[in-house]
């Protein structure tokens, strides 16, 4: 139940954060822009934080640094939100340069933030659970963001398509030349 309220959260924060990029851009195609913006979210909000910080089976950790690991992992989201927007305006920024100037300073952008965020403090407690079933664990939690993230692209896009299409055939026809129109 935890993870389907805190699905629906984040699903409001998508709603909103993705408004606000249409609104900026309504001409946008709708569906690589949803693909584009998931990717996106799904890299600064999970995979990047998950980077730093995988996740770890219930149970594991001292209750004490309950607190302490919360902070780090808020710190590495910010850091990978935080970068997320500094390497698309590096790459906005350098439209005018040649392509290999301004991919290579995104790059370079990118392997900045991976630094910061590796600058973060490692985790305050021991993961005493078998190496497998470790592995397992943060795979699956990586695949399930995943899964969130593919969901929200598709549904975000296909009601995106789904209103351009009908914004369009509700929109009157041109006036061809020589008529009026009444």
């Amino acid at each position: 139940m935890t993870a389907v309220v805190a699905g629906l959260a984040v699903g409001v924060l998508f709603a909103v954060a993705y408004a606000a990029v249409h609104r900026r851009d309504p001409r946008a195609l709708p569906w690589p822009r949803a693909l584009a913006f998931s990717a996106a979210a799904f890299l600064a909000v999970s995979l990047l934080p998950g980077l730093r910080y995988p996740a770890n089976p219930p149970g594991v950790g001292d209750a004490g640094t309950v607190g302490d690991r919360q902070a780090l992992w808020l710190a590495a989201v910010v850091i990978g939100v935080l970068g997320m927007f500094l390497v698309r305006q590096v790459y906005v920024r350098l439209a005018a340069r040649p392509e290999p100037v301004r991919h290579i300073a995104t790059a370079l952008t990118a392997v900045a933030v991976l630094a910061a965020l590796f600058l973060l403090p490692g985790n305050p407690d021991p993961v005493p659970v078998d190496a497998s079933l470790l592995w397992d664990f943060r795979m699956l939690s990586l695949a399930s963001h995943a899964l969130l993230w593919a969901v929200f692209a598709a549904v975000f896009g296909g009601l995106g398509v789904r209103s351009a299409r009908g914004a369009a055939t509700t929109a009157p026809a041109p006036a061809l030349a020589g008529q009026q129109a009444v």
